[in-house]
Parts: C-alpha cells; sequence; structure tokens
C-alpha cells in the first residue's frame, strides 16, 4: 500500500487525517534519525548489539522491532540484545515473542531479549490480547523496510 492509498484511508476514517499523517511520519523520521546518529555510540559486546532500556517496558517492546528494522545486518547476522534493569527484567514479553515469530524473527520471550533474523515484510496477524506496546513498535518498525505490510491486529 501507498502513502497516497494510507492517507485516504485515514482521510475516510479519521477527521484529523492529515495531522495524523504527519504525526506518524514525523515519528517514523525521528527513530530512523536517531537510532542513525546514535548507533556508534550503542555498545557492541561479544558481536551483539546491546541496546539498554532502562527500566521502561514500553522503550523494550518499542525499540525491539524498531531495532530489528534499523540494524537488520545486526539482526540477522549476530543478533541484538535488548537489555534493561530493576523492575523491567521481571516483566513478561511474551508479545514481543509472538510478533517476532509473525514476522521471521527468533526472540527470548523475557528479558533481556535476544532477536535474531531479518524482519520480513507482508501480511502478519497478531494477537492484540497482550496490549498495545508491541504491536506500536510493529507500526514503528514495518514502514523501514522495503516492501508494504499489512497487520491484522485480532482481540
Amino acid at each position: 500500500m501507498k502513502a497516497e492509498e494510507i492517507l485516504e484511508l485515514f482521510r475516510r476514517f479519521a477527521p484529523n487525517a492529515n495531522k495524523l499523517w504527519a504525526y506518524f511520519v514525523s515519528i517514523i523520521t525521528w527513530i530512523h534519525s536517531t537510532f542513525t546518529k546514535y548507533r556508534r555510540g550503542m555498545e557492541v559486546t561479544e558481536r551483539t548489539l546491546r541496546i539498554d532500556v532502562g527500566e521502561s517496558g514500553f522503550l523494550a517492546r518499542v525499540a525491539a522491532p524498531v531495532s530489528a528494522a534499523v540494524f537488520r545486518d545486526e539482526a540477522e547476522n549476530t543478533g541484538i540484545t535488548i537489555g534493561g534493569h530493576g523492575t523491567l527484567m521481571a516483566r513478561p514479553m511474551l508479545q514481543l515473542k509472538d510478533i517476532f515469530s509473525a514476522v521471521g524473527v527468533t526472540c527470548t520471550d523475557s528479558m533481556p531479549l535476544r532477536l535474531k533474523g531479518s524482519i520480513r515484510p507482508g501480511t502478519i496477524e497478531v494477537d492484540g490480547s497482550g496490549g498495545s506496546q508491541a504491536v506500536s513498535g510493529l507500526m514503528f518498525a514495518l514502514p523501514l523496510l522495503d516492501s508494504p505490510s499489512e497487520i491484522i491486529v485480532y482481540n
């Protein structure tokens, strides 16, 4: 689906579609430029890219799919580790494992998250009963890929 088609869908279903689309594009642009800019500052240990998200469950659930899309070479070849500390280390991440499985990436179901493989674009069916954060991360990540994708959320 092209950007113009997505905008038309927004126009039909959302009264402020232009503002919403502009906001979405600005987020994707920011994510792409920020991860590219700070890529050199991220720690690479034992040939694995490691990203520390502190105690933020939201950041872990959003950064994981975005990192797998932005750092495709690392995800495919050596893997990516999303770490943190404190209570985050005990929070469940099963929804991320399920989402990554749907797009061709292996992922642990607990912290630290270990990702391996390239995100496949296409039609992705996702169970939304685990919350919206991981789905949001996927929505931020998929436009960074070379081919279009569609997300179908059930539950």
